[in-house]
């Protein structure tokens, strides 16, 4: 593969590497950025679209007919499920399970993948990250790119890149028992990603927005330690050992200020074109190959993966054993002629006891299925309504938790809220619609909701008119379980608007 492409594909622009990729080296020939036609309507046009790229590319000089594409953290949702302790053949079909009953969203309308997170002697679950991406984003980006004659190789996601990136840089990592935190800016876009012996555990992002913009914050600082918030209360058990910074250095200083001041020495600003494996063509900048950090690491793992990666071409799926059936058949029939009528008389016998023992099962199963529903109906009616009588919960107090847990309303608000008494997957169901300033807002209340030990249907926050100040609106449902869970605590309040 002597020429690769690699796009960091940003929603206003494309960041792209043209690189030579041979054995363990990845040797950048160019890079170069392409802002996206302002004409909305062309850009949801794949054929057109795609004829407007190999223009582009052209015009840049560029002729390789291969790529990888790297999607940027606000493009995918990132949620962390638990599992059973499962074997790792079988955790694609439980992480499609999971996610068919926790997704807002048909598994129709996504394509799924995911990273399993490292597992602890003892424990009776695993955990992993379950990636999704719209599916109709990924076809734009198939058909866009076959329109332009450039065959799509691999779609990953920006927080695995970076971190790729930094496991090629020679460096002290930390110990075994802390996280790296890997933060990478680029212009308004801060993505946060924490390893844990080298596999990525969280991953989280903010959008800065300068001042005076409609709707943003101006203050790059409150972002960042908001997101730290987010990552310290889901790795409360975790301290981090270092913080590795990639930043392109025409960014916003305000945030390197900002996490030296909190970091101190634990703070690495990494120079991204001494990374092993990577060598550049005599014209390429050095100094400006941090901002194609994401698109760096989609070529290098192509040649030495350090990372755990996602890959939305070809997820994981559960490994089909293989068909043995025609060996079975072989080896059955060169005994028989081996062993001539004796060993076909045997073979023959052991499958009947099978079968014998299978159908002596099956009628022990259907006699005990019959003896449970045989059972006393009224008695198991009363205890069930005791028991649901005896756990039930104060709705008012459910909502004074969550009061307590969500934001301020500078960040989100609900026009809404109401609940509900149910009987037997949760004590109290509460409903609402908000609104709120940025998707990511949504996304924390989600995970600080979850953490507090509540059940939260994920939501997908649209975009709404009804207030500019607030552009983004959201539904709400949270299920109390029935067991009794103390719920965080948090000096933001939630009003009701």
């Amino acid at each position: 593969m002597p020429h690769t492409l690699a796009f960091d594909w940003e929603a206003d622009y494309l960041a792209g590497i043209d690189a030579n990729v041979s054995g363990e080296t990845v040797r950048v020939q160019k890079c170069f950025r392409l802002d996206w036609p302002d004409d909305a309507d062309l850009r949801k046009q794949p054929g057109a679209l795609g004829q407007w790229l190999a223009n582009s590319l052209r015009a840049e000089g560029v002729t390789s007919e291969a790529a990888h594409v790297v999607l940027p953290r606000e493009a995918i949702v990132v949620r962390k499920l638990d599992l059973p302790n499962a074997p790792d053949e079988e955790l694609p079909d439980l992480v499609r399970f999971q996610a068919a009953t926790k997704s807002s969203t048909s598994l129709d309308r996504l394509t799924l993948d995911y990273l399993p997170l490292p597992v602890q002697p003892g424990d009776a679950t695993r955990q992993v990250l379950m990636v999704t991406v719209d599916r109709e984003r990924l076809q734009l980006i198939r058909e866009t790119l076959a329109a332009a004659q450039v065959e799509l190789l691999t779609v990953g996601i920006s927080p695995v890149a970076v971190s790729e990136v930094v496991a090629h840089i020679d460096r002290k990592t930390s110990p075994s028992d802390k996280a790296t935190l890997v933060i990478f800016q680029d212009t308004h876009r801060v993505e946060m990603t924490a390893l844990v012996e080298r596999q990525v555990v969280f991953s989280h992002h903010t959008r800065l927005v300068g001042e005076g913009a409609k709707g943003g914050t101006a203050s790059p600082v409150a972002e960042i330690n908001r997101t730290i918030v987010a990552l310290s209360q889901s790795l409360s058990d975790i301290e981090i050992g270092e913080v590795c910074f990639i930043h392109s250095g025409d960014v916003d200083p305000s945030v390197e200020e900002a996490l030296r001041t909190r970091f101190e020495e634990r703070l690495k600003v990494l120079d991204v074109s001494v990374a092993n494996g990577v060598t550049l063509a005599g014209d390429v900048d050095a100094s400006s190959l941090a901002a194609y950090a994401p698109a760096l690491g989609a070529l290098l793992s192509q040649v030495n993966r350090q990372i755990m990666s996602v890959d939305f071409l070809d997820p994981r799926r559960a490994i089909v054993p293989p068909d043995r059936t025609n060996l079975r058949r072989g080896i059955a029939a060169a005994a028989a002629v081996l062993l001539a009528g004796v060993g076909y008389w045997s073979f023959s016998s052991y499958l009947a006891d099978l079968e014998a023992q299978t159908l002596d099962i099956e009628q022990q199963v259907a006699d005990l299925d019959a003896e449970l529903r045989q059972g006393t109906p009224d008695q198991n009616a009363a205890a069930l309504i005791g028991e649901w009588v005896s756990r039930t919960r104060d709705p008012l107090s459910i909502i004074d938790q969550i009061n307590r847990l969500a934001p301020g309303t500078d960040r989100l608000y609900l026009s809404d809220l109401n609940t509900q008494t149910l009987s037997r997957e949760a004590d109290v169901r509460i409903t609402g619609t908000g609104y709120a300033v940025s998707q990511q807002d949504v996304e924390q209340l989600q995970e600080v909701l979850e953490e507090a030990g509540f059940e939260v249907l994920p939501a997908v926050p649209e975009r709404s008119r009804r207030d500019p100040d607030y552009p983004f609106t959201f539904e709400l449902q949270i299920d109390v379980p029935p067991v009794e869970e103390t719920p965080r605590s948090d000096e933001n309040e939630l009003a009701l608007n």
